[in-house]
């Protein structure tokens, strides 16, 4: 089943841009793969509940009002994001492009940094699936590490014997938890936004991840844990011999 949408008129928070000025990135991921010293307009997103987030937008974007547009719109749905999922997302790196114009463009994300061609983050909103994406991406960051290989994820997941898309199917060590870890949130909190089938069939395909995410999200212990993680995890190298961030704009999330 493809993933329940979060809403896109619920409250963000997101606070305000500012500009901050031009600025040369060491290394900058895209369609090409890692690019050395790109010219960007520099701007601070604010939310206020977390920490600021770093928007570098390439100046082949366009002019700096089109970049605080940029940062503007897509910080507003990045604050709508539950805090446990969006407080590893430090940067926000946007490139020119639309999918596959030029070759490669896509949404990525990885070491806290989402990176995005701004045509394919406008395909994705129209959808209405940015939030989605972003929840996505940061269960990789803060969900992965202290959730895979655990004696609670292995025993939900054979239980439950079923995924909640083919995308988890296809990739159960990389992608089940950050795909069942939406519809658990539209089941936990959204239930009366979703048809009752949609609700249905997410506790019905996974009732025993349902019920380790509650769980674990009850747990001072683990969000304790958690933090800690994010704590010592590192920011963006700027060098080009790092591994290249997963790919986040999956026709499975589209």
């Amino acid at each position: 089943m493809s993933s329940p949408r979060l809403s896109p008129q619920q409250a963000t928070t997101y606070t305000g841009v500012t500009y901050t000025g031009t600025a040369t990135i060491a290394s900058m991921w895209g369609a090409d793969g890692w690019d050395s010293s790109v010219l960007v307009h520099q701007i601070t997103a604010e939310f206020s509940d977390s920490q600021s987030v770093t928007v570098n937008c390439d100046q082949g974007v366009g002019s700096q009002q089109d970049c605080l547009d940029y940062a503007e719109k897509f910080s507003r749905s990045l604050g709508r994001v539950p805090l446990f999922s969006r407080s590893a997302t430090t940067g926000l790196d946007l490139r020119p492009g639309n999918y596959n114009s030029p070759s490669g463009c896509n949404a990525w994300g990885g070491g806290g940094v989402i990176t995005m061609c701004v045509g394919v983050g406008d395909t994705i909103m129209q959808a209405g699936n940015f939030e989605e994406l972003m929840l996505h991406e940061g269960a990789h960051v803060t969900l992965d590490p202290n959730i895979y290989g655990t004696e609670g994820w292995n025993c939900a997941r054979n239980l439950d014997n079923n995924f909640i898309s083919t995308y988890a199917k296809a990739s159960p060590g990389s992608e089940d938890v950050a795909e069942s870890l939406v519809p658990w949130y539209a089941w936990k909190y959204s239930a009366d936004r979703f048809q009752a089938a949609t609700i249905n069939t997410i506790a019905a395909t996974i009732p025993n991840r349902l019920r380790l995410f509650t769980e674990l999200f009850a747990s001072e212990r683990f969000l304790h844990q958690i933090q800690q993680q994010l704590n010592a995890t590192r920011p963006k190298s700027d060098g080009k011999d790092i591994e290249a961030p997963h790919v986040l704009g999956d026709a499975n999330l589209v």
